[in-house]
């Protein structure tokens, strides 16, 4: 116990690095990480960030040095992981205008959590200026970006138009039409092994969606489709193997 309350940064900044490699993983085999409930894993999400907030300062007398340092670099750090975890997490969320936003508030508390823990160690004035100043610009920048997003929820909105699985359950296929407004859009088909490789923190690693068919925007809103056996799907006659 005595060594968790010296070295809790340190243990953090570890965890934080070690997920940020495993993101990298999870995306390099073209994979993606998809919670069970996004509800769940969003609340989860912020209880674990506020009991490690708070275990942190709690033990600020006891951290050693090498742990103080650990929480100085935390906002880098916690930059790194929640990068990453963009190119892991499945932010599709069934193609709903909010998945930006859900990305959004992951971010916010992962570096506001981290800034916390910076400002409580950090005695360094400057440093502590000139990460306020940019903690404040990169806010006003992420305020900027959330407005916009409320804003135009409805700009580059996809929508599922018609999902059917394969016959043995494993791939599911959706029929999905982007509207870009004024750019126009398109409408295309997406296929998705949905069984889970791996069980992981409550969710499942699962393989990353393929676009195996692109049409012609609003000239084909309706397609002829069906699966023709477990790993061929067929698109107005012609078959697109999907494993």
């Amino acid at each position: 116990m005595n060594r968790i309350k010296t070295s809790i940064n340190s243990i953090i900044g570890i965890i934080m690095l070690i997920l940020s490699v495993l993101n990298l993983i999870i995306s390099k085999v073209d994979c993606i990480y998809r919670p069970k409930s996004y509800a769940v894993f969003g609340v989860v999400y912020l209880i674990i960030s506020a009991i490690i907030v708070f275990f942190s300062i709690k033990y600020k007398n006891d951290a050693n040095k090498i742990s103080k340092k650990f929480a100085v670099f935390l906002p880098i750090i916690a930059l790194i992981y929640v990068i990453t975890l963009a190119f892991s997490f499945d932010l599709s969320i069934d193609y709903k205008t909010y998945s930006l936003l859900y990305y959004e508030m992951l971010f916010a508390v992962t570096i506001i959590f981290s800034l916390i823990i910076f400002f409580a160690y950090c005695h360094i004035i400057w440093l502590k200026i000139v990460v306020g100043v940019i903690s404040l610009g990169v806010g006003a920048l992420f305020g900027f970006v959330l407005f916009i997003t409320l804003i135009f929820t409805n700009f580059g909105e996809s929508k599922i138009i018609q999902t059917i699985s394969s016959p043995n359950g494993i791939y599911v296929a959706r029929f999905i039409t982007h509207d870009s407004g004024a750019l126009g859009g398109d409408t295309c088909v997406r296929v998705r092994n949905e069984k889970p490789k791996m069980l992981l923190f409550l969710g499942s690693v699962i393989q990353n969606e393929q676009q195996i068919w692109t049409g012609v925007w609003e000239k084909e809103p309706n397609i002829k489709w069906e699966w023709e056996d477990n790993d061929t799907i067929l698109i107005n006659d012609v078959g697109y193997d999907v494993k």
